[in-house]
């Protein structure tokens, strides 16, 4: 892996925790900001049916500014939350060596093409310095995945990066992927005409395993979760969270479908 560097990571009780308590913090605030929105409408149930702005006390100013106020802070935890994701649970894990963890993270430089005209204006130059700029200081501008830590029938440890089993070892201390000499000329392919000895599969199954390429499918719920995290969605749900608030809730609702 020409250009990349690799990080060791290590799950703790406590960083799991946070993660789990992040998760359920924003959901509720969700939850919060549609309980507000419905207190606009008068549909909370019990003693608070069919009152306008009753946790406002009835005033529509202190509603509509607390309902602002809510609206700005989910916005912002929405886009935090977006911005650190390639690096929240890692985050949230212990730092280790490659080799002494239960994960490694996998950082690769990303290489944008970009076809720069003789006749570039000022203007774009600044506009692709800016978003330059922007991408190193968001992370953006590499790639991070994470994969876990597995072994062998053999007690090797490796990891899956790529469709690439990287095999741990001992003597370099480095992750490398396994190669065998196939031969270069027609006479050494036929000379492995019969296949290989017992011994010689177990061996190259033990480092380079097996000839196939896995494509894992996420189930439904993670699909949708995984989509419905993107940025286009966010960006989405913040915005129509005010046409839901401000009698607007149809015009939302088309949006949403």
């Amino acid at each position: 892996m020409p250009n990349s560097c690799l990080h060791g990571y290590r799950n703790k009780l406590l960083g799991t925790a946070c993660i789990w308590a992040i998760t359920l913090v924003t959901l509720l605030w969700i939850c919060f900001l549609g309980v507000w929105t419905a207190d606009y409408y008068g549909s909370l149930p019990g003693k608070y049916s069919g009152k306008l702005y009753s946790l406002a006390y009835g005033s529509d100013n202190l509603e509509l500014a607390t309902f602002l106020i809510l609206w700005g802070i989910s916005f912002i935890i929405l886009i935090v939350l977006y911005v650190l994701k390639p690096h929240l649970r890692n985050y949230f894990r212990l730092l280790t060596l490659p080799s002494k963890g239960k994960y490694v993270c996998v950082v690769r430089p990303l290489h944008e093409v970009k076809v720069i005209e003789d006749n570039t204006n000022w203007l774009q130059h600044y506009i692709n310095v800016f978003t330059g700029w922007l991408q190193v200081s968001l992370s953006r501008d590499k790639e991070y995945t994470t994969c876990p830590i597995e072994k062998t029938s053999e007690g090797r440890i490796y990891f899956t990066y790529q469709c690439t089993r990287y095999v741990f070892d001992e003597q370099t201390q480095q992750y490398a992927p396994y190669e065998f000499d196939l031969g270069t000329s027609h006479r050494r392919l036929i000379q492995q005409a019969d296949g290989l000895s017992g011994a010689e599969v177990a061996y190259r199954l033990e480092l380079v395993g097996p000839n196939f390429i896995e494509v894992k499918v996420p189930s439904i719920p993670a699909a949708f979760a995984r989509e419905f995290v993107s940025f286009f969605y966010l960006y989405q749900l913040i915005f129509l969270w005010a046409f839901y608030f401000y009698a607007y809730w149809q015009v939302g609702l088309v949006d949403t479908g």
